[in-house]
C-alpha cells in the first residue's frame, strides 16, 4: 500500500514511495539509485527484531504493520545483517512519528540498533519536527509529508532541554545563541571581545562576527638629537598591537677617530655622556720609556752615562710616564801594590795601571820603580 492509500503489487514500488530521511544522520545523501528485486527464502525464520513492530500497537490502526513486518523478513533473511532490519523498523517509525504517534522501538531491540549521536546532542525517539535553530530560530523539515496539521514526532539527535542548535551542519548545541569566535567559542549577541589586535562583536541579528583593527594613540613627535641616535618605530612594550616612535643608538652612523698612542701609553674607548657613539683616547701603561724602548717599573735601564738607571713606580707629571732613577757607577780605585789608578778620558772607570816591581825578600819587599 502506498502513501496514499492505493494497494499496488510490487514491493520495490511501495517501497520507493514510503521512503524518508534518515533522522539520525540529518546529513546523509540516500541517493537515487533504485534498488534491486529482492528474494528471499520463505522458509526463513524471522528475528525477534522483526517481530518487535508488533507490539507497537498504538500504530497499528494507521499504518498497517504486516507489509512492514515482511519488508523486514526479507531484508533480514536476505543481507544477513541486523542494520537491515534496524533499517525497516526504523521507517515504519517513522511512518507512525507523521501520523502523531510516538513508538520507541529502539528500547526493545537488546541494543541491536542503537542510535549514535554527537558529542553534546542526545537521542529522542519521539522529537519535535521543528528544531530550533540559532541563525535561523526554526528549522521545519520539509522532506516529510504533513498530515493535516497533526503533530508529528521525529526520532533523532536533539539538543538537551535547556540547549538550541547552533546552527544546521556543526551539531553543536549552546545555552545562548551566539556567534563561534576564531577559538571556536561561543559569543553571545552584542558581545564584544578583542583577538588579534581587532575589536570584534557578535551581530544579534545575522549572529556574524564584525571586527575592525583596534585604534592606537598617535605617537609624540620624537627629535634625535643626541649623538649616535635615530628614530626607529618599535612595539609598545605595554601594548604589543601598538607602536611607537623612540630615539634609539645606531652605532653605524657613528664617527669613529681611532687614535694613535705613543710608547708608554694604551687606548680605551669610552661613551660620550651625551651620545651612544665610542670615543678612544691613550692612558698611560704605567712603565718608563728610554731610547724608544718601555720599561716595566723594577726593570734595569741601560744608560750612556755612568750611572745606574732604574725604572720606578713614581710617575711624571710632565711626561705621565714613570720616572728613572739614576745612581753614578761606582769605580774600583783601590790598586795592589806595584800599580796606579790612571783615569782615562771617556770613561765611567778607569783601570790599575802597573808602575814598579815588587820583590819579595827575606827581610823584605822591594819596589823597583819601571
Amino acid at each position: 500500500m502506498k502513501r496514499n492509500g492505493e494497494v499496488i503489487e510490487s514491493f520495490k514500488e511501495m517501497a520507493l514511495d514510503w521512503k524518508v530521511p534518515d533522522p539520525t544522520n540529518r546529513h546523509c545523501n540516500p541517493g537515487v539509485s533504485e534498488p534491486d528485486e529482492i528474494e528471499y527464502d520463505q522458509h526463513c525464520e524471522p528475528s525477534n527484531l522483526c517481530k518487535i513492530i508488533w507490539n507497537l500497537t498504538e500504530c497499528h490502526g494507521v499504518v498497517p504493520p504486516q507489509p512492514y513486518y515482511e519488508a523486514c523478513v526479507a531484508s533480514g533473511c536476505s543481507e544477513q545483517h541486523p542494520s537491515t532490519e534496524c533499517q525497516s523498523m526504523q521507517t515504519y517509525a517513522a511512518l507512525c512519528g507523521l501520523h502523531g504517534i510516538c513508538v520507541d522501538w529502539r528500547r526493545q531491540a537488546n541494543g541491536q540498533c542503537d542510535a549514535s549521536c554527537s558529542q553534546g546532542q542526545i537521542y529522542k525517539p519521539c522529537g519535535e519536527a521543528k528544531r530550533n535553530i540559532c541563525f535561523n530560530r526554526e528549522v521545519i523539515m520539509d522532506t516529510l509529508p504533513s498530515q493535516n496539521n497533526t503533530s508529528m514526532f521525529v526520532e533523532g539527535c536533539y539538543c538537551p532541554d535547556g540547549k538550541i542548535l547552533l546552527n544546521d551542519h556543526d551539531d553543536i548545541c549552546v545555552s545562548v545563541c551566539g556567534c563561534t569566535a576564531q577559538d571556536g567559542s561561543v559569543k553571545q549577541p552584542r558581545e564584544a571581545w578583542e583577538h588579534d589586535c581587532q575589536y570584534c562583536a557578535c551581530d544579534e541579528v545575522t549572529l556574524n562576527i564584525s571586527c575592525f583593527p583596534r585604534p592606537c594613540a598617535k605617537s609624540p613627535p620624537v627629535n634625535c638629537t643626541k649623538e649616535g641616535f635615530v628614530r626607529k618605530i618599535k612595539t609598545r612594550l605595554d601594548d604589543p598591537c601598538c607602536t611607537e616612535t623612540v630615539c634609539e643608538c645606531d652605532i653605524k652612523t657613528c664617527i669613529i677617530n681611532k687614535t694613535t698612542c705613543d710608547l708608554g701609553f694604551q687606548p680605551v674607548v669610552a661613551i660620550s655622556e651625551d651620545g651612544c657613539c665610542p670615543i678612544f683616547s691613550c692612558i698611560p701603561k704605567g712603565v718608563c720609556v728610554s731610547e724608544g724602548v718601555e720599561f716595566k717599573p723594577g726593570a734595569m735601564v741601560p744608560k750612556s752615562s755612568c750611572e745606574d738607571c732604574v725604572c720606578t713606580d713614581e710617575l711624571d707629571v710632565v711626561t705621565q710616564t714613570n720616572r728613572i732613577q739614576c745612581v753614578p757607577v761606582k769605580c774600583q780605585t783601590t790598586c795592589q801594590q806595584g800599580f796606579h789608578y790612571v783615569e782615562e778620558e771617556g770613561q765611567c772607570c778607569s783601570q790599575c795601571q802597573q808602575v814598579a816591581c815588587v820583590a819579595n825578600f827575606p827581610f823584605g819587599d822591594v819596589t823597583i820603580e819601571v
